[in-house]
This record gives C-alpha cells, structure tokens and sequence, in this order.
C-alpha cells in the first residue's frame, strides 16, 4: 500500500521555543557582484542599479578588490550611497520621460529599426484613422487623423512604452459613433470633443493621484465577453457599407446591435453589387495576406503591409476607371482647427455625458495598459502605469481641442511595432510627424477610397477583436461562473446596447470584489495524528487531522479591516455550528458550543482600527457565554493594537506562540496526547 504524506511531512512547524529567533544573513557574495553604472546596461533603463556577473564586470567577485555592496559600505569611492532625496531635473525626467532616454538614444544602432517600424504601423494607421472616422464615429475622416498624430506626439513625451500605438481603435470609436447617434441634438463636433475632453481628464486624474491599478477591477472574463460582443456588433454596423445598402439607418437610434443586424437583413434586396464586390475581394485579400504571413509564405507583406496595398490599389482603380462608388470624397475645408469642450452646450447634456466618457476611459486603460505590460514584459523593461494615464489624459485632453475624437492604444499595432523591431518612443513620435505630414498635405488620391474598402478594412481588424481562447481555457477549467457571467455580458452587449454591456461588466466586476474584500477568509485547524504541537487546515488534510474536544481553533488567513471586520463574527458563528464554511446556512447545527477559541493570528498582516472593535465585541460576547479566548502568534503591529485596545487584559493579559501552548495554559493540554 503506498504510503500517504502528512501534513507534518509538508508544513514547517508551529513558533515555538526551540525556533532561534530570524536574524537576516546578509550575503556578501552576492552583493559584492552589485555595481552600479551610470545608465546600466539599457540606454533606455530607468533604473541605474544593474546586476553584473564577475566576468563582466571584469574582476574576481572573491577578491579583496571587488567592489563591495553599499549594503555593506556606502564610502566605497565608485559606489554612490543610497539616498531618498532627488533633485528637480530628476523628478523633470521621472515625470517626462523624454528627457531621459532621448539623450541617450543609440542613433546609430537603433534608428533604422524605429523609422522602419514607424514607416509599417503609418501605412495602417491612416487608412485606419479614416475608416474608423468614417464609419464607426461617424465624424469628418480628418478627425481620425488628429486621433493619431496628436496622441502619438504626446505619448512619445510622456509614455514609458516604448512599443504602444496610440490612436484611434474600432471599440472606442463605435461607443463614440453610438453617442452621437444617441444625441441629434447636440452639434457632434461639439459632442465629440466634450467626450473626448471628458475622458482625458478622467484619465489624467486616475493617474495623477496613482489609481494605476484600475485595469485590474473589471473580470478578465466579463471582459472578454464584452469585446467578443463589440467585436460582432462593429461588423453589423459595416454591413450597410460592405452591402452598399441604401436607406440603411435604423430609425431608433438606441436600438440595439441585434435590431441593426435584423434592419440590415431586411434592406439585403437594395445591395449594390460594385460596391460589394469589391468590399469582399478587400475582405479576401486581407485574409489571404494573413494567413500568408501566418504561414510564413507573404514575406513581401513584411515589407508593406497589406492594409497599404490594398487602400493604393482600390484607390488607384476608382480614379482610373471612374467607379461610380460611394469613397472618401473630397477633404474638408475647415475655418477653424481648434473646437472647445462644453461650446454651446446645456448643462443637463454635459452631465449625460459623464458616464459615457467614464465607460470610453475604462475600455481605453485596460486594453492600452495590457498591451503595455505585455510588450514591457517581452522586452525585458518595466513601465509606470500611472505615469502612462497621465500620458492618455494629456493626449486625449489635446486631441479634443484639435477635432480629435478619444484615441487610446492598438493591441494590433503595438505588435506591429514590435514585429518590425521599434526600440524606443521614439517610433511612435515618428508615426505622429508622418500622420501629421499627410493632414498637411491631404493627398488628393486619398479621396478615391471607396467606403466599401474602409468597411473591409474595419471587418478585418474587428474579427481579430474576437477570441476563443480564454473560452476554451474556462472550460477546460470548468470555471462555469466565469463562462455563466461572460455570457451574460456577451448577451446584453448585442441585445440591449453596448453601453449596457460595459455597465454590467463593471458593476459585477466590482461586486465581485466587494465580496471577497468584505469577507474574511477563515480555516478551521485540527490537530495532526502523530504528532503534538502540528496543527493544520482540515479542509486540506481531512485524512489527518481532528478537531479536539471542545475546543474551536482557527486561523485567520488574512489582514482584518473595516471593509471585512463585520463579518468576522457571522463567519466564525458558522464555524461554531458546522465546522465548515461551505455548508448552508439553513442546515441543522451538528457541532456543540466550545469551551475554548483559539485564534491563529500568525497570517494576520495588520488590524485597523475597525478591525479592532470587532474583535473586543467578539471577546465580549465569547465571555458571556463563558467561552475562553487566546490569541496565537500576532505580529508585533497586531499585538500593540491587542494591547492598546484592552483585548490581551480582557482575554487573559498575553498572548502565545504556539497553538500548543495557549491549549495547555488553558488547561486542554491533556487533549494533545489522545490524538
């Protein structure tokens, strides 16, 4: 029979007196291979503090003249000693980024790789900008050509990424375009930089006062079944254009993307046949040259971008043969390059205004700050996320004055960027002067693009929206509450509205994590067979554990505060009667009231003060119903709030370091030996 590991065999054991004390062990070995260098190894690294192996660092780490840690000694001549302070021009280049990689850009070793790569991602970005101006936010298609180039600008100041593409992105710009359909009222110039405007100083202030986590509330799941929605609704709204359909507005403009799906169909009689057919021979040739390039077969693809070929070619052949198709038309001819926010605007239409700007700068951050990290992370560098929305907001805040509409990051194009090997911001701040030379120049062949071709162009890049992957992996895991809610997400977001979806996937995200914030995670402990002081989860060794007579030990696995002291008391109510936290509420109570509680503090990080009165109440009502209470192993932070709050002299007047010992000082030391 093959022998089954205990838990004393997996757990290190409980403090007691036999434990020496810790005393951290410095280990000059290790520290003496730390040298500093001005710069480090990355001309782009923020941090000057680089690990340096002896070889590389040209001497024998062992030798009496290695440099010595200034963990060790601060004088040493070429160590500079730590310090807290900075002085202006640093907190300038914390702040500004720019300034201190560009002094240090490698012009010679890194330049062609960021032109090149900057050159690519221009090629798709415009005919993105006018797609997506075009079509999805409705708004003149210069509109998405200040999208990019003023956030591209800005982004190369202050972005710490230095593969992110800003600019316009088919998720942003279909909540924008549903805004304005929404409110005909309002002059959509107006209301487009009144958005934008809105949603740039959002995030500003989400990164100025450090609220860079933000990314991670909303359910990764929920999430997925939020875009994978979009991402089918973004080709229902192309439908009107690849079809060439005529009269194709819905008459409710809130209808949802189901009722645009089931309006189109009916309006299927009306196609015009050149216009499809060259919207899926643009649909087909960008498959194909992805596949392509996926199979490795289109290197020539490598080279151009397909995106560029085709809005070259399709333009090209409307000039030259004449196609009577709906295109690009004629560039605009504005008075005025500049618009202001709130312009003639109500004060009750300005405050509508306010959650659908809060809903566009939720799905900017997460999709821009996920594709910082990730490329950060395959790069081997590290970015700020706070300093990044800072960058969002002042660009997004710029962009709205210059008719610009709300304009985050690309995931698409930032692998772009990185497939085509950009090195630096520098990249993105050529893309922004490219983009910027071509809303001077306006070329005129530009405005042959038929509709048609940017409605392709927009189909393809929202197919790349939708993924299975996550689905599948949650179903391998039969995470079924994760799939249960990104169908529901999935669902509201086609059949009621996308600002619906958006809404639901925040509000459930957040409740989520207000209910496994304001519930303290608890375990029962049993004593281990063979053993007398081991104590571990029943929950996780049922074979080899046992509760003791009487006695009612438990261990609280995390810090207790305001949002969660409430209902430390219900919980450890239910262990009282049921000894497991899974069993309901409802059922009949099997165990007897304890004579003794043991509460194993030792995971206990910190108690507030809320956390505090919470467990004096519990004291209080332990001693009235003649119930003993000991305290186990607080960290010195806990154990003077125990003490300042008259807990310890309540409850006996000291705590203990072991289970062991508080069982036997109360007397249920006995219990030890019988088990």
């Amino acid at each position: 029979m093959e022998a089954t590991q205990s838990p004393a065999d997996l757990s290190a054991p409980s403090r007691s007196q036999d434990i020496p004390p810790f005393t951290p062990v410095v280990n000059t070995h290790l520290l003496a291979n730390l040298t500093y260098e001005s710069g480090g190894s990355d001309p782009y690294s923020p941090d000057d503090a680089v690990l340096e192996s002896p070889s590389a660092a040209g001497s024998d780490a062992s030798s009496p003249s290695s440099p010595r840690s200034p963990l060790i000694d601060n004088q040493a001549a070429d160590i500079p000693p730590f310090t807290s302070q900075t002085s202006p021009l640093q907190r300038l280049k914390y702040y500004i980024p720019i300034l201190s990689w560009l002094p240090r850009y490698p012009w010679s070793k890194y330049l062609k790789n960021d032109i090149r790569a900057a050159v690519a991602v221009s090629c798709i970005l415009i005919p993105q900008c006018l797609s997506y101006a075009s079509t999805l936010a409705r708004v003149d298609p210069l509109d998405g050509l200040y999208t990019a180039a003023i956030p591209c600008l800005i982004y190369a100041f202050l972005g710490t990424s230095r593969q992110l593409s800003m600019g316009p992105e088919a998720l942003i710009a279909i909540m924008i375009g549903s805004e304005i359909r929404r409110h005909p009222e309002i002059d959509p110039a107006v209301l487009v930089c009144t958005l934008t405007f809105l949603a740039g100083t959002m995030t500003f202030l989400l990164g100025f006062l450090r609220f860079g986590f933000v990314d991670s509330v909303i359910s990764r799941a929920m999430l997925r079944g939020f875009v994978n929605a979009v991402a089918i609704a973004i080709v229902i709204e192309q439908f009107p254009h690849l079809f060439g359909l005529q009269q194709h507005e819905v008459p409710d403009p809130e209808s949802s993307p189901f009722v645009h799906f089931w309006h189109t169909l009916l309006l299927l009689k009306t196609t015009v046949r050149e216009e499809a057919t060259i919207a899926f021979a643009s649909v087909a040739f960008l498959k194909s040259a992805s596949w392509a390039k996926k199979m490795r077969l289109g290197k020539f693809f490598n080279v151009v971008p397909e995106v560029f070929i085709l809005v070259v070619v399709t333009s090209g052949l409307t000039w030259w043969f004449g196609w009577e198709v709906d295109r690009l038309g004629p560039w605009s001819d504005r008075t005025s390059h500049f618009t202001i926010p709130f312009q003639s605007m109500a004060l009750g239409d300005a405050k509508g205004l306010m959650l659908p700007a809060a809903l566009i700068t939720v799905v900017g951050i997460v999709e821009s700050l996920a594709g910082a990290k990730l490329y950060a992370m395959k790069n081997s560098y590290t970015i700020s996320r706070n300093r990044d929305l800072v960058a969002f907001g002042v660009a997004n805040m710029t962009a709205a004055l210059t008719h610009g509409f709300a304009g985050f990051a690309s995931l698409a194009r930032t692998k772009i960027f990185d497939d085509f090997g950009a090195k630096s911001q520098l990249s993105g701040l050529i893309t922004g002067l490219i983009v910027m030379i071509v809303l001077v120049v306006k070329p005129t062949g530009l405005s042959y693009l038929p509709t048609s071709t940017m409605a392709a162009i927009v189909s393809v890049a929202a197919s790349g929206l939708f993924e299975f992957k996550e689905i599948s992996f949650l179903l391998r895991l039969g995470a079924w509450k994760e799939l249960l809610f990104m169908f529901i997400i999935f669902c509201t977001t086609l059949f009621v509205s996308i600002q619906a979806g958006i809404v639901c996937a925040l509000l459930f995200s957040l409740l989520f994590v207000l209910k496994r914030t304001t519930t303290p995670r608890l375990s029962l402990l049993g004593h281990v067979h063979g053993t007398g002081d081991q104590f571990s989860a029943i929950t996780e060794f049922p074979l080899h554990t046992q509760t003791l007579p009487g006695v009612m030990i438990v261990r609280v696995e995390e810090s207790l505060h305001f949002a969660n002291a409430s209902e430390l008391r219900n919980r450890l109510g239910r262990l009282e009667r049921f000894g497991d936290l899974k069993v309901h509420p409802s059922s009949d109570a099997w165990l007897q009231n304890p004579m003794l509680v043991v509460l194993d503090m030792e995971r206990m990080c910190r108690l507030d003060g809320i956390g505090t009165q919470s467990l004096l109440e519990i004291a209080i009502e332990y001693r009235a119903r003649g119930i003993t209470l000991r305290f186990v192993s607080p960290r010195p932070s806990v154990s003077i709030k125990l003490q300042r709050s008259g807990i310890l002299s309540f409850v006996g007047g000291s705590t203990y370091e072991s289970v062991a010992s508080a069982l036997i000082q109360a007397g249920f030391g006995a219990h030890l030996n019988r088990v």
